[in-house]
């Protein structure tokens, strides 16, 4: 019977595939101790973790990634995922208080040869002289913007970018999300104008997109005016997944033309009645306009409800399945009847959860066994 080392390459990656648990703070443990094993590992382990790397702004991690890649950049052109949080969970349990990550020292200070090869890095970048220098300056600064507009252009491959656990005021990178141009608070009127050529590559590459479980205001006071916000996720053409909460998504102000174009699949987290009547005024102009003139590719489209729903026969959910029937769209409703499934409960993304683990999540609030999981920012 041959031994575990003696197996192939293949095969130890598979296996160490499998060894990746259930999304959340530590679904890499089992990996990293792994690693420890044996030597032959850790080479494998390594190409398992860069596959879809989980990103820790709160621990700053961006900048030992981008070291790591620098060292080995063929893996930079495997990584087709990103996924960034911002947030830590409640882990003392004794003292029942937040543990604030340690922050590791500022590399780009101490590591002359690492800031050599960032600003190499933004050299290559297409952007004018000044955008550069003010990069590289935000890069000295250790600004966690600065870093994540730069891993961003070493990922040449990247089609995915999930933000759930994210923070909006870590990531100006979305501002023109929310802003138009002419603001003042968009990206070309502020510091961050050099990241306007990153998110042009974001706005070419992503297929998939997952917005931060945050929120912004509604409207925002501009003299004697007040403006509403209305997102605009139009400039993302090649997405085909856009999962959003409803807060950011700031329902009562949209129309049904902001969604990307080549949209297939819509999931809205912590849904209320504003999102439903969001999906059916967009279904029923499917309808009266034809399929193929509103969202032509739309296919699916999810609500995971905050509040105790039902979900039945005779719901309004139940209407817009009907409705969806009719114009070529599955829709689909998650609900607890009688308590409350925050995304919060979830690290900002019960869509990661199988229907079976939400009903786990909801016995486990029912019996008042659910660990501390409130988010924090850092």
């Amino acid at each position: 019977m041959p031994q575990l080392m003696d197996l192939p390459n293949e095969t130890l990656l598979d296996i160490c595939q499998n060894t990746v648990g259930n999304p959340g703070e530590n679904m890499n443990k089992d990996l990293h101790s792994l690693a420890l094993t044996n030597r032959i590992f850790t080479n494998i382990v390594r190409e398992v973790l860069l596959q879809g790397p989980l990103l820790h702004f709160t621990q700053r991690k961006a900048d030992s990634l981008i070291a790591t890649l620098f060292k080995y950049p063929k893996q930079a052109e495997k990584i087709t995922s990103l996924e960034i949080t911002t947030r830590i969970k409640y882990t003392d349990s004794i003292r029942g208080r937040p543990i604030t990550p340690r922050r590791s020292p500022k590399l780009i200070r101490y590591d002359s040869n690492f800031a050599q090869q960032c600003k190499d890095s933004v050299e290559k970048v297409k952007t004018s002289r000044k955008n550069k220098a003010a990069w590289v300056t935000a890069l000295m600064q250790d600004d966690a913007a600065a870093f994540l507009g730069l891993l961003i252009t070493m990922l040449p491959n990247l089609n995915e970018l999930l933000l759930g656990g994210g923070d909006l005021r870590y990531l100006p990178l979305l501002r023109d999300v929310k802003y138009k141009a002419s603001n003042s608070q968009a990206l070309t009127n502020s510091k961050y104008a050099y990241l306007k050529d990153v998110l042009k590559l974001l706005h070419k590459n992503l297929t998939s997109l997952e917005m931060p479980f945050d929120r912004w205001f509604g409207a925002e006071t501009y003299g004697q005016n007040r403006i509403p916000i209305s997102p605009d996720f139009s400039p993302f053409t090649n997405v085909r997944t856009l999962i959003a909460n409803e807060p950011i998504l700031n329902l009562q102000f949209l129309t049904t033309t902001i969604l990307p174009l080549r949209v297939e699949r819509v999931i809205i987290v912590d849904a209320s009645f504003e999102a439903e009547n969001f999906i059916m005024d967009l279904l029923q102009e499917r309808q009266e306009r034809g399929i193929t003139s509103l969202y032509p590719n739309l296919r699916h489209v999810a609500l995971y409800y905050e509040e105790p729903k039902s979900c039945g026969k005779y719901s309004f959910i139940h209407t817009l399945k009907r409705l969806g029937i009719r114009t070529g769209v599955k829709v689909d409703g998650h609900s607890s009847k009688r308590f409350h499934i925050a995304a919060a409960f979830s690290d900002g993304q019960p869509w990661k959860l199988s229907d079976v683990k939400l009903k786990e999540l909801e016995v486990k609030i029912k019996k008042g066994t659910l660990p501390n999981l409130g988010l924090v920012n850092s």
